[in-house]
């Protein structure tokens, strides 16, 4: 996206997007913690920091705050002790949502108890915005203006991570928002891969490629429902991966038949056909071994299971 689009923000008045004699560099001093991605973070920080080293008017105006963060953070300046919130507690569990950003609709799919306190926390951040309802849909219209931040009326898979970032930290207590997102990060192309080819394929003027690259509105419901979906797949699939559940250092993100056979009963109750009445589990590990390579993938374990869904004609399955 930068290499195609740089020399089209070279007129915008900002030093850090004038005179591009290697755009790749740029990109990678803009890259901050190196993710392969810019966030809207990083790139304010780069640009602020060109206008501050061009010692433009621009700059001299952003120095002001620098100046002032020297005075107030000076090593002994008194800080004010942080205050440690316990987490609130509705319906039963612990949840990390603020208060006011909890879910009080009615869900149409419940949930089973084996599904951890994140991953409820994840789904009812968003599950207001994939109702049908006159209030879905204007969630949603709200909602698509955040995430379709460059006005192209199509989201990049970029785009998408870094507007359910924002929906987490915005809507959860800090600190939580962000480390749900980053626990559930890696299944978020599959839903992404899922909901993008839903609507007809056509060609993007100006750009090369098509549609079927990117979410477009009419696709960005069935983009949350699958986000939803996908982590309570990937919940159940920590659980197992690892011998525990969450992801820590004995996580490889692959299943193997020894972890499948240890672990397959602690995830029956996560609400998901393919996961429940297992007879054979032997059986059930090769037909999710869909390359045979002697293990299951998030990608193989997801497809599995929504197979699974649509076979059993569940609410989630249609």
């Amino acid at each position: 996206e930068w290499l195609a689009g740089y020399q089209k923000v070279s007129d915008h008045s900002l030093s850090g997007l004038q005179d591009f004699s290697d755009p790749k560099v740029f990109f990678a001093e803009m890259d901050i913690d190196g993710g392969g991605m810019v966030l809207l973070g990083e790139w304010c920080r780069y640009l602020a920091a060109k206008e501050v080293e061009a010692h433009t008017v621009l700059g001299q105006f952003l120095q002001i705050s620098l100046d002032a963060k020297k005075q107030t953070h000076q090593k002994g300046s008194p800080v004010k002790p942080a205050v440690t919130k316990p987490k609130k507690s509705t319906k039963g569990r612990n949840t990390a949502i603020k208060p006011a950003s909890q879910f009080t609709g009615k869900a149409n799919i419940e949930l089973g108890k084996g599904v951890s306190d994140d991953a409820l926390d994840f789904v009812d951040c968003f599950r207001a915005m994939a109702q049908k309802d006159d209030a879905g849909r204007q969630l949603r219209v709200r909602q698509w203006q955040q995430a379709d931040c460059s006005r192209s009326g199509h989201l990049s898979l970029a785009q998408c991570d870094l507007w359910v970032k924002g929906v987490l930290v915005s809507k959860c207590v800090k600190g939580e928002g962000e480390r749900i997102w980053s626990r559930y990060r890696r299944c978020f192309i599959h839903a992404f891969n899922r909901a993008k080819n839903v609507t007809a394929n056509t060609e993007i003027e100006g750009i090369n490629a098509t549609s079927d690259d990117y979410i477009d509105q009419k696709e960005f419901r069935l983009l949350i429902g699958y986000l939803c979906v996908c982590v309570v797949m990937f919940d159940a699939f920590q659980v197992i991966d690892g011998g525990s559940a969450g992801v820590d250092e004995k996580d490889d993100f692959r299943i193997e038949l020894k972890e499948w056979l240890a672990g397959y009963q602690k995830v029956s109750d996560h609400s998901l056909s393919g996961l429940q009445d297992v007879s054979d589990p032997t059986s059930v590990f090769t037909k999710m071994d869909i390359d045979g390579g002697g293990m299951v993938l998030l990608g193989e374990w997801c497809r599995y299971l929504a197979t699974k869904e649509v076979e059993a004609h569940t609410v989630l399955g249609q």
